[in-house]
């Protein structure tokens, strides 16, 4: 009976996380326009994140592949931030889906 009522608990536990994920997602355009400020705002510590992260892991030769890596990725973070902010009436891509994966670098 107790292993019963265990499944029947982790099915429902299943569903309900299936369920709530889709809500983090931007649903109106508010949303959308408070995340590409974000973006904008905290695009900057993708430089520092991969500095610290190449060169922990590579050396202190890894800080030059860092430097580059990171540069790439906080531009790509502030425009598509700056993306969000300029189009964040249109629905585009579908639903306010991020244009950067992760939504936030957080």
């Amino acid at each position: 009976m107790k292993g019963t009522n265990c499944i029947a608990l982790l099915a429902v536990c299943l569903m309900l996380c299936a369920g709530v994920a889709p809500a983090f997602a931007a649903k109106h355009p508010g949303e959308k326009m408070a995340r590409g400020f974000i973006n904008v705002w905290n695009g900057q510590y993708e430089m520092t994140d991969q500095l610290h992260e190449s060169a922990y892991y590579d050396g202190p030769a890894g800080a030059v592949t860092g430097f580059f890596v990171g540069a790439a990725r906080m531009a790509t973070r502030m425009v598509g931030g700056a993306y969000d902010i300029i189009t964040f009436i249109v629905p585009f891509p579908a639903n306010y889906k991020p244009v950067v994966e992760p939504e936030l670098n957080f």
